[in-house]
């Protein structure tokens, strides 16, 4: 059990609290919960109903009423070691979420290796360490060896992909237009991945856009990405992409006005002033008018039907 203050405690006592406020306490999340799953296994299933948050705090508090918690935390710890993927290999996929993203999708679709994503906290990154810390064959986890050897392929897919890809530039982080339009895209062809992210972030919803033009030609696997080529399909999807988003800026220039400038003699500008204010309209705006009006009264007739001067 965590605590501040070992003056009513007996010094046996003290000396536990601080062992165990120094080797519990400062686990991650991972280690302590691997922890928690050999203390389950080899000493007392109550282990396992241990809440989720502050688990730390909670393994001291049981492992207190054990008089050979510390051999009890060593071989914890050393199955920990010898069994998580150490923080440093994962380095690639921190602060990056398009990377995260591509990766769990890539995972996910391995059959020959089964995890649980959710056994961490509820987001990408959490999943992916779950998926790795939990990663199974036929109900066996697998060693460590393999992990690593897993994430190490898992980059190399991640960077052939990415060396070959030039719609990044295209997707500029501050064009929030031109970002929702793409996420649009993507969603009315059934390609916007699925990712839990924050929709009202425009750099994660570009992030989730990008990833999920990554994974158009999924699955590469490690051995075509040695030689990886974007397909024909997401060339011409792409090409699409971009050809709809030009469509969309020539449709939206077209009902934006322009201003044009008329060089009108002084007393000609007085007038059009005049007839604008008795109209009680703008000074373009009775211009506009009048073009309009005189444009009507010659080129179409009573009916309304267009006459052909030609």
């Amino acid at each position: 059990m965590a605590v501040n203050n070992y003056n009513d405690l007996d010094q046996e006592s003290r000396d536990k609290h601080r062992y165990l406020d120094k080797n519990i306490i400062p686990l991650s999340v991972r280690e302590a919960m691997c922890l928690q799953d050999y203390l389950a296994v080899t000493v007392d299933r109550n282990f396992s109903e241990l809440p989720f948050t502050n688990l730390q705090k909670h393994l001291a508090l049981e492992l207190f009423e054990y008089h050979d918690y510390k051999n009890l935390i060593d071989k914890g710890l050393l199955l920990s070691g010898s069994s998580l993927v150490p923080e440093e290999n994962f380095q690639w996929l921190i602060n990056d979420l398009r990377a995260q993203i591509f990766t769990i999708k890539t995972l996910q679709n391995i059959e020959s290796a089964k995890s649980n994503l959710n056994n961490y906290g509820s987001s990408i990154m959490d999943s992916i360490y779950s998926y790795f810390d939990f990663l199974s064959f036929e109900g066996e986890p697998l060693n460590l060896d393999y992990k690593v050897d897993l994430l190490a392929e898992a980059k190399i897919i991640w960077d052939a992909v990415c060396e070959k890809e030039k719609y990044s530039e295209w997707l500029k982080e501050d064009d929030i237009k031109k970002i929702n339009k793409a996420c649009e895209y993507l969603k009315k062809d059934k390609r916007y991945v699925v990712a839990d992210i924050d929709n009202s972030n425009h750099q994660e919803v570009r992030s989730r856009v990008l990833a999920s033009l990554d994974l158009i030609d999924h699955p590469v696997d490690i051995t075509t990405s040695k030689n990886y080529k974007q397909s024909d399909t997401k060339t011409l999807f792409i090409f699409n992409m971009k050809k709809a988003w030009t469509e969309q800026e020539r449709r939206d220039s077209g009902k934006t006005k322009k201003p044009f400038h008329l060089p009108l003699t002084v007393s000609t500008h007085a007038n059009l002033e005049e007839l604008a204010r008795i109209n009680n309209l703008s000074t373009p705006k009775q211009l506009e008018k009048l073009i309009n009006s005189a444009h009507k009264k010659i080129f179409f007739d009573d009916n309304g039907q267009r006459i052909d001067y030609t």
